[in-house]
């Protein structure tokens, strides 16, 4: 296997390809090194990201960073997804029905219930009296 030759490299695009393209461990690291002093002297982010994805092995982003055209833009979009939380839906979701209240207690105090209505006045008794029929109706 030819030795890669590195002062071809120019761009981030170019080493992330050639990081990508090689299957040698020697010259994945010498590309490394490379993009690692390079993002020490550039005031540009993205050698600073290019290094960190090389080195924790993050073929997906390295594939981004090294894509052209049509193609970086679906690459960036898979990082995106990869990266996206596990609970978060891909699609949003129809609306659901709302949930139904929870039943009242079955067994409810009514010896409070009594006391209050014993505390009404006749008149006020009568107006619940028929509230409460008109309601079961």
């Amino acid at each position: 296997m030819a030795k890669l030759d590195l002062t071809t490299l120019a761009t981030s695009r170019d080493h992330a390809a050639a990081w990508i393209s090689t299957k040698s461990v020697q010259a994945k690291k010498d590309i490394h090194a490379q993009v690692v002093a390079k993002s020490k002297t550039s005031k540009r982010v993205r050698w600073v990201n290019l290094a960190k994805a090389m080195a924790e092995g993050d073929n997906l982003r390295v594939n981004a960073y090294a894509a052209i055209g049509e193609a970086k833009s679906q690459a960036w979009a898979a990082v995106k997804a990869a990266n996206a939380p596990a609970s978060a839906p891909a699609k949003p979701k129809a609306k659901a029905k709302a949930a139904p209240k929870p039943k009242a207690d079955a067994t409810p105090d009514l010896n409070a219930f009594a006391k209050q209505l014993a505390s009404m006045d006749e008149a006020a008794q009568a107006a619940f009296l028929n509230a409460f029929a008109r309601a079961r109706s």
